[in-house]
């Protein structure tokens, strides 16, 4: 049907039965009158005879995935199956004589018109598919994608054009969403590869120092070049997991219900004791949280992200300040430090996967900020920062309240109205 810049257009082998019903049918008296010079009405009662008299070819057409649509020489619509009409949300009446061209996007119509013309002139089965671009119009102008496939039959009261449809909007979201993924997938064996690798040369390089050399180092050089062995190795452990957390989020279902941030952060601190003692950093916590609708296992590695990234970006000695305060049927969430902060530029892209803040001398795989916003998409909420050069940065989330969190009941939980250190 509706063509870009070109026709998609198919044979099938369901379309026999209904071929070979018509051609067994009593064909009416010849007319006086042939090919363009007949009457669309007399087409359509003729159409109508042949496709639905028959109970054979009436059930075939009624039963057909596929929308049918018939045409006479003029690209005068003469039938339109039951299918046809779910497609474009027409009834068989509106259609009637109506030119083919109310199905199509008005910017395909000129285009069209001339393969009409072409194809009477030579009519021939064309097969789906083919890697061709085509929409359809609805009634309501809403425009989607379709195969087609065209057939004609030769009758009594001239040569029709069948064109079968099939709408492909969710093929097309598959294919759109497994190119995307694949995207993805390229962009993270490379940035996954390359800080592994990293990791990996490190340890391979003080490993073979320490070989080579530990009878005439002194036991400060040995326990730094272990220190950093040992560092390299939870870097890569940090990665590996960040890799199996971000691919299992695609697919993963939970059950979300109120969550205390509290415990959670009380985790993350627990878990960032080495990195908080390397930068002699501060967390600054409120004495309650609001409580939210989220999934605590997902929560608490958005703030281990948040607050890592604080510790790392958040400048010598950093104090970081962590905050949420109830906002009609939202809770909003967030972090901050006070380092060197961002500028515009760099804010851009910061929580697309392996997309890297602007020092590059830092640590970070860009896998953190690109799981926070997968896992708060997937929690129904949003991320976003807000940011000043030289005044440091906030990251923050935003959640359902637990008010507004499904199935569960908006008692659940200890809430306060604003518990805030910063924000």
């Amino acid at each position: 049907m509706a063509e870009e810049e070109r026709e998609s257009l198919a044979d099938k082998p369901n379309q026999r039965p209904f071929l070979a019903a018509h051609q067994q049918m009593t064909k009416p008296e010849k007319s006086s009158t042939t090919g363009n010079g007949l009457d669309t009405q007399q087409q359509i009662t003729y159409a109508a005879e042949v496709f639905q008299t028959n109970v054979t070819v009436r059930s075939l057409l009624e039963s057909l995935a596929e929308g049918v649509v018939v045409v006479n020489a003029k690209s005068q619509i003469i039938f339109f199956n039951p299918r046809a009409q779910e497609l474009f949300g027409y009834t068989a009446a509106e259609v009637k004589a109506k030119p083919l061209s109310v199905l199509l996007p008005e910017r395909f119509v000129n285009l069209h018109a001339s393969h009409t013309n072409t194809y009477f002139a030579h009519p021939r089965r064309r097969p789906m598919g083919d890697n061709r671009d085509l929409w359809g119009r609805r009634k309501n102008g809403e425009e989607f994608p379709i195969e087609v496939s065209l057939s004609y039959l030769d009758t009594e009261m001239g040569l029709f054009g069948v064109a079968y449809i099939t709408d492909i909007s969710a093929q097309r979201r598959r294919e759109q969403d497994l190119k995307a993924r694949n995207q993805e997938l390229d962009a993270f064996a490379h940035m996954v590869a390359h800080d592994l690798k990293s990791s990996l040369a490190l340890q391979i390089g003080l490993a073979e120092l320490l070989q080579a050399d530990y009878t005439s180092m002194s036991a400060d050089q040995i326990s730094e070049s272990l220190s950093a062995i040992v560092s390299a190795g939870r870097k890569m452990d940090s990665i590996i997991e960040e890799m199996l957390l971000f691919a299992s989020l695609r697919n993963q279902s939970v059950e979300t219900g109120p969550v205390d941030s509290e415990p959670l952060l009380v985790s993350v601190t627990q878990r960032l004791q080495q990195e908080i003692k390397d930068k002699n950093a501060r967390i600054e916590l409120p004495q309650k949280f609001v409580w939210a609708c989220g999934y605590a296992p997902w929560l608490e590695e958005v703030w281990f992200n948040y607050v890592s990234n604080a510790i790392k970006y958040g400048g010598e000695s950093p104090v970081i300040r962590v905050g949420s305060e109830e906002r009609g049927e939202t809770v909003r969430f967030w972090v901050t430090d006070y380092g060197q902060g961002l500028r515009e530029k760099d804010m851009q892209g910061l929580f697309e996967p392996f997309s890297r803040r602007h020092d590059d001398s830092l640590p970070g795989h860009g896998l953190g900020l690109s799981i926070v916003k997968r896992i708060i998409t997937r929690l129904n909420g949003s991320v976003g920062v807000t940011s000043q050069p030289g005044e440091g940065s906030t990251f923050y989330f935003i959640l359902p309240a637990v008010e507004h969190c499904a199935g569960v009941n908006s008692s659940g939980g200890n809430r306060s109205k604003d518990n805030s250190s910063d924000g």
